[in-house]
């Protein structure tokens, strides 16, 4: 006898994945860009407060490098500056 299919859509495991996704991304919050004279003293900085950098530091267009981080709260912000 064949097993039957899942019914209920969430019991199946790739859609419990994709809830996950989606929570994820709707619980996401605007990121604040913050200028800073240089970018690595500006990463060190970040790091010597307990802070975590969570991409970069990174070249974008325009000469700027950019590094993305969380504060210890968990407040995700970035930075804008140039590179020494």
């Amino acid at each position: 006898m064949r097993k039957a299919r899942c019914s209920r859509w969430w019991e199946n495991a790739n859609s419990r994945h994709a809830l996950r996704v989606l929570r994820h991304a709707i619980a996401e919050r605007p990121v604040y860009y913050f200028n800073v004279e240089a970018i690595e003293p500006a990463a060190d900085r970040i790091k010597a407060s307990s802070g975590k950098i969570t991409n970069g530091p990174m070249e974008v267009p325009g000469g700027q490098w950019i590094v993305q981080g969380t504060d210890p709260q968990g407040a995700t912000f970035a930075l804008v500056g140039k590179r020494n």
